[in-house]
């Protein structure tokens, strides 16, 4: 796996109106039907004050948000960002794929449902970035400088707006002393089905397993597979067999301070060496129905309220939030995903299905 390693790092207020279900069909008929809310308008000028920004936008009234982020922060978001503006948001939250696919269609139908968009597939993004018809830069006053500034990509076409990290886990019923680092899940007593994988059949998800080996030595990987993991196809029904204890440990889970709040018997560790996370960008899309409100929402996303809202136990883009980690300088650089080529991904799957399958 070393070789794909060392190629790719070279090219490197109101009750809140969440839904998962409803709102992803009922926008697909809305597309299929040719129909939407409202007609596109232009985009907004960067030189418009923002304080006409704001009142065009609750004119407007609502905006919609396409996005992957996780749904406990999302709700959290949603409700924080109606309490600060007189503007009604719809979230719709599906993976990454399904989005790509439904604004994909929703632009072919001429009639674009979708105000803001938020992926994590950076390479996907900048493609149509560069295709010059796509997306509208932000133009709000939490880009003007900073961090925020500083992780624009394409001209502000793509804003960071977080990252979602992956950690080590554990059991605490299981492993009562826990974990102080990735190696110690190469314990003989984790041995023989007591630590979970998620199988890599995402690039990030190959990006994970890169990083471990970069991290943690070349061999890492050959020595987590001879303690005979379960393999499980995504940190969703993993993480309810940490909780469930069907295994002990796991190092790709999501930070579980928020399960262990609730009386999950579960906890969880940053490694000293750094977090691994997939980044998080907004676009606003250049036919969006609600323009100002798209310019709004994804101002609101970078302010500290924001942030703490949707980044909760995971990296904020701005310092020093409450309830976030790190700010994103230890954050695994987005272009790492991005410098994998399908060569490089088919290369780790069959070195992968040789170690674990």
């Amino acid at each position: 796996m070393t070789s794909t390693a060392h190629r790719a790092a070279d090219r490197r207020r109101r009750t809140p109106r969440f839904h998962r279900g409803l709102v992803p069909a009922l926008v697909g008929l809305l597309a299929a039907a040719g129909c939407s809310a409202s007609p596109s308008a232009a985009p907004v000028d960067a030189d418009t004050p923002w304080d006409e920004v704001v009142a065009s936008a609750e004119d407007e009234g609502s905006v919609m948000l396409y996005t992957a982020q996780l749904p406990e922060n999302l709700a959290a978001f949603e409700e924080a960002f109606e309490e600060a503006y007189d503007i009604d948001l719809t979230v719709v939250r599906a993976n990454g794929p399904d989005n790509t696919a439904r604004i994909e269609q929703e632009r072919e139908s001429g009639r674009v449902a979708a105000d803001v968009w938020v992926e994590t597939d950076v390479a996907g993004l900048e493609s149509k970035a560069r295709a010059g018809d796509w997306f509208a830069p932000v133009v709000g006053p939490g880009f003007e400088a900073g961090p925020v500034a500083d992780l624009l990509v394409e001209d502000g076409s793509l804003a960071t707006v977080g990252a979602v990290a992956v950690v080590a886990g554990w059991n605490t019923d299981l492993v009562p002393d826990g974990l102080a680092d990735y190696p110690d899940l190469l314990a003989p007593e984790l041995a023989g089905g007591k630590i979970g994988l998620v199988e890599p059949v995402a690039p990030a998800q190959v990006d994970l397993y890169l990083w471990m080996q970069e991290t943690f030595g070349d061999d890492y990987l050959e020595r987590l597979a001879a303690q005979e993991p379960r393999i499980y196809p995504s940190t969703v029904p993993m993480g309810q067999a940490l909780a469930s204890g069907e295994i002990a440990a796991s190092p790709g889970v999501l930070p579980q301070a928020g399960a262990r709040a609730t009386g999950a018997p579960v906890d969880s560790v940053v490694s000293p060496s750094g977090v691994w996370a997939t980044r998080y960008f907004a676009a606003v899309l250049q036919e969006a129905p609600h323009p100002n409100a798209a310019q709004v929402l994804t101002d609101f996303m970078v302010s500290e309220e924001g942030q703490a809202a949707i980044n909760k136990e995971h990296p904020a883009v701005l310092d020093d939030i409450p309830g976030t980690l790190s700010g994103m300088a230890d954050v695994r650089p987005a272009d790492a995903v991005a410098a994998l080529d399908a060569d490089d991904i088919a290369e780790f799957q069959a070195e992968w299905d040789r170690l674990f399958g």
